[in-house]
Order: C-alpha cells, then structure tokens, then sequence
C-alpha cells in the first residue's frame, strides 16, 4: 500500500517536472545589510576549483571511460566469467558494473541448479584464461580510478576515506557532457540554488556562523554515503543544508522562480500565454516540494530498484534535515536575536555614522537634492534603516514634501512595530504629525499600524490621546473600510476618558441600522449608555462615566510615563 502511495506521487512529481521545468533565481530579499563576502568567496571557490582543475579531470575520465569499456567489451563477450565471485568482488569495488552484477546474481537466485554449474566452470582452463586476460584489464581500471582527482579529494566509494575528505568532496563537481562538448552542469546547479538562498542567510546569521554552518553542513550530509561506502562528490549536500535552514528561518519569503514549459508551449500559445517566465512562490511551497522530491528518487532508486543513478539523494536528505534543525534551535534559543544581530547592527552603524553626518551636512547647507540622493543610496544597501529614514525624513519636512514624509515615516512606524518596539512607533508617529503645519495635520500610514498605535495607547493609559488618534484616523481615511472600527474603539476610549461629547460624535458615525455588523450593535449600545449619562438641559454628565468595554483588570495594564515633547500634536486637534 505504502509503494503505491509513494509511487504516484513520484509520478505525479515526474509528471509536473516534464510539463514546467523550473529553477530558482533567487528570492525577493536580494537587498541585504552588507556585502555576502562567504557567499560569493564560496561560489568563486568552487567556480575556480572547477576549472583549473577541468584539463586534468577531463583526461581522467578519459582514461577511466577507456578502461571501463574495455572491461566492457569483454565481458559482453565473455559473460560466464561473472560466475567467478573473486571477479564480481573486484568488478563491484569499482562502482561501475552494478547493472552487469544486478543481472546476474539475480540469475543466481532464480535459478538454484546453476550454482553447481558455476562452480565447475570457475575451476575450468577456461575461466582460468578468462581471468589471466581480465586481470590486466581490470588493474588498469583500478589505477586510472585510483589517481583520479575525485578519488583523492572526494568521498571514496570503498568506506576508506580519510577525514578530509569529508570536506574537500564538496569542493569537487562532476564533468557532463553535452554532444561531445564538456559543460559543468553539476557545478551551475549547485551554484544557481547556493545563490538563491545564501546570501540572504549570510546577511541573518552573520559571516563566521554562516561559514561554519556552510562547512558543517557538507560534513554531516556527507555522513550517509561515509557509511555505506558510496563515492562522493559536490556541494548538493552543504546546498541542501541551507535550503532545509531557509525553509524555518524565512518560511514565508518568495522564491524568484524561472520556468518554462516545452511540452504545453503550443497550447499556451494557442491562449495567448507564455510558456516562460518569473513567478514567486513562498519558499515553504518550494522547499517542501525539493524535500518531498529528494525522499521519492531515494525511495525509488536507492531502496526500491537499487538501480542507482549517479545521484545521492541521502546526501540531500540529511543535509536538508541537518540544516532545518540547525534552524529550529537557533530559532528556539533566539541565538540571532541575543547575540548575532546586535553584533551586525553595531559594525553597520559604525560604518554609517560618517556617511550619515555627511549627508546632514549636506542638509544643513541647503543641498537638499544632494542629501536626498546620498540617503536614498544608503538605503539600497541598508534597507529599513532607522537612522537613514530618519534623516531623510528631515530631508522631506526641510522640503515640506508630505507625500514622500508620509511614506518615511510608514516605513520607520512599520519598522518599530515588526521588532515589538511600540514606544519608539509612537515616538515617530508624533514627529510626524509634527512635521505637519497646525491647520493640515495630514498623515497617511496604514489602517493596520493606525490601530496598533492607538492600542497601545489605550495599553498605557493614554484613552483620550487614543480616542483622538481614533478619530484623526476617521477624518484622515473616511473612505477606508476600517472607519466602523475606528468609530467604535475610539468612541469606548472616548467614554473610558469621560469624554462623553466625543463619544457620542465617533458613534454618530457608525450605520447603526446595520444589524448585521458586531460594531453597529457595539455603537447603539454605546449612544444609549452615553445619552444616559448626560442631562438633556445641560448636556452635562450626571454621574462618572465607567469604561464599556475594559475588562475588569483594565488597571494592570502597565502605566508608562512617556516624555512626548512640549508641541507635541499627540491626542490634539487643530
């Protein structure tokens, strides 16, 4: 039940693969804090490694494919000689004959009246000819496998490598070729995936850790074949490692995707389509997909049929799950936050602080243009950096440019609130309501963050600053489909503060006919409860107004002094 069930899914795999072939091209970060030096270090080091190496590895293979077809040749002439176990045994530790071998011990097995047959013919003068003409044959191969480079350098396939070999194998990349032609396509696979995944972790995880991590993702990866005794070589392992880490350190960011359809190009064309292009994809969708991949060819070719394909995909598994644990618990011990990016921040803020000053200098001269340009460069390299937003911020309220303020300004609050800093948010909300002249107070930040800043200032105590903030959103966004909602919690923060007039205006605006809506029916009970604490000569209140909607521990929410400055326009209206 369970190989047919794995079955179809291979199909099914091979199936879309045939009708879209696709790869990556990256993912849609490719804007980092600083240079990936280990990412491209490594991809020229292998690029390097490939081709100096290429004249000698193209005559080793030669020289071995000469070897190996002359066995060959042979023994599709001579095929009882396999019946020898001392011949299968040397002809098995060369790698090369498994389909030769395959065939026929599996004879042996079905047919058991053959075995005496074997062992008469193996002491006959035939077999002894046979073997005195294979011998020299067979040495040859030996010595031209032995002085091979992979053989040297790369996970050897009899189980006696040596510890460095657990390393170097990574470094190594196989020759294809194409019509005759040699092209490294092994290498440019490698490659093109390394590059999609790594300098976005280089940039997350720092250089030394990324390295590390890089290196000792090819060792354990490499563990399986170790010790099954399977030759090695290619980076595909310490590759998969960072693909299995990208997948629980940024599940959600989108893979640049290329592909092509061969097969359905006519018919799409036929449609108007194109049978090419770029997509994005979250790299959960992906990632998952090369994993689910990796473990059905395994199944398929190296448990199931053990007809091997010149392809390790234990390799692939082990680093991908190496690299996906690795993850996991820098994730779970928060390893990055505590100790890595405080480090990054602080060398990148080291080398900003000049080119900052000189793009205020800039500013304070009046260059305005110049200093807009300057900042607008670092923040290319520096992406969502408060210090650059900051001081181009004063570039745009110098030029009283509110559109291009508003924008800034949505970047920093969105930037304080992703790194649970609500303060800061806050703080930068206010300057930008500074920014504005007193009788066009103007902002335009999302309705999302909107709400996070009055939600805190509820948090803190601070419901009548909410309130206005509720209803500066009103009169800023009226046709945003949020209002309802900013009526209602702005009216409650009214009511909570006893500003009852408040209340009553941010109710008022709410279609409370509409049965169907929780905040209509949240806006009829708040006008009646507000009504009922005013006099209808004075419009005064009555009695102290109590909170709608606060829960009973409302006072545990944490008071915080918050030092806004003197003009601050926090909670005011023109």
């Amino acid at each position: 039940m369970l190989d047919t069930i794995l079955l179809t899914l291979l199909i099914l795999v091979w199936a879309f693969q045939v009708l879209f072939f696709f790869i990556p091209l990256g993912n849609e970060n490719s804007i980092v804090r600083r240079l990936p030096i280990i990412t491209f270090a490594i991809l020229a080091l292998n690029t390097i490694i490939y081709f100096v190496s290429l004249p000698v590895t193209v005559k080793q293979d030669s020289d071995r494919e000469k070897a190996f077809k002359y066995i060959k040749v042979f023994i599709d002439d001579n095929r009882d000689i396999l019946a020898d176990e001392n011949v299968r045994n040397r002809l098995k530790a060369t790698g090369l004959f498994a389909k030769e071998l395959t065939s026929f011990e599996e004879r042996l097995r079905k047919e058991p009246d053959l075995a005496d047959e074997v062992r008469s013919f193996t002491r006959s003068a035939t077999a002894i000819q046979l073997r005195a003409e294979l011998q020299p044959l067979i040495e040859k191969l030996e010595i031209a496998d032995q002085e091979h480079l992979y053989n040297q350098y790369g996970l050897v396939r009899d189980g006696k490598y040596k510890a460095y070999q657990l390393l170097t194998y990574s470094f190594l990349h196989s020759n294809s070729r194409i019509l005759g032609i040699v092209f490294p396509v092994h290498l440019l696979f490698n490659l093109i995936m390394l590059f999609a995944v790594a300098f976005s972790l280089e940039d997350l995880w720092g250089r030394p850790l990324f390295l590390g991590f890089f290196l000792l993702g090819a060792v354990v990866s490499a563990i399986p074949d170790a010790v099954s005794g399977t030759g090695l070589i290619g980076a595909s392992g310490a590759v998969s490692a960072l693909m299995g880490a990208f997948l629980v350190r940024l599940p959600k960011t989108r893979m640049k995707m290329g592909w092509v359809s061969i097969p359905l190009a006519l018919p799409m064309m036929a449609f108007g389509k194109k049978s090419y292009g770029v997509a994005l994809v979250k790299s959960y969708y992906y990632m998952a997909f090369f994993f689910l991949n990796q473990i059905l060819l395994w199944w398929f070719f190296t448990y199931k049929t053990r007809n091997f394909d010149g392809v390790s995909y234990r390799c692939h598994i082990a680093g991908f799950i190496f690299g996906a644990a690795f993850a996991f618990l820098m994730k779970a011990y928060r390893i990055e936050e505590k100790y890595i990016n405080p480090k990054i921040e602080a060398k990148i803020a080291y080398q900003l602080s000049p080119k900052i000053a000189e793009a205020i200098h800039l500013l304070d001269t009046g260059a305005f243009e110049q200093a807009e340009s300057k900042l607008k460069a670092l923040l290319v390299t520096h992406p969502g950096k408060p210090e650059l937003l900051m001081a181009l911020a004063q570039v745009y309220e110098k030029t009283r440019d509110y559109d291009k303020l508003n924008t800034i300004y949505t970047q920093l609050i969105r930037h304080h609130i992703e790194n649970s800093d609500k303060e800061a948010a806050l703080y930068a909300y206010d300057n930008l309501l500074l920014a504005f002249p007193d009788n066009k107070i103007e902002p335009n930040i999302p309705a999302e963050d909107w709400f996070k800043l009055c939600e805190y200032l509820e948090e803190i105590d601070m419901r009548h600053e909410a309130a206005i903030e509720y209803f500066r959103f009103v009169r800023c966004c009226p046709d945003d489909a949020a209002v309802p909602r900013a009526c209602v919690q702005g009216a409650e923060a009214a009511f909570a503060s006893q500003d009852i007039q408040l209340a009553i205006k941010l109710f008022e605006k709410v279609d409370i006919n509409d049965y169907q809506s929780a905040y209509a029916a949240r806006a009829r009970i708040g006008l009646a409860e507000c009504k009922a604490r005013l006099t209808r000569a004075t419009g005064k209140l009555v009695q102290p107004t109590t909170p709608l909607t606060l829960p009973p521990n409302a006072k545990a929410f944490p008071q915080r002094a918050l030092n806004f400055q003197s003009a601050s326009k926090l909670g005011k209206l023109a």
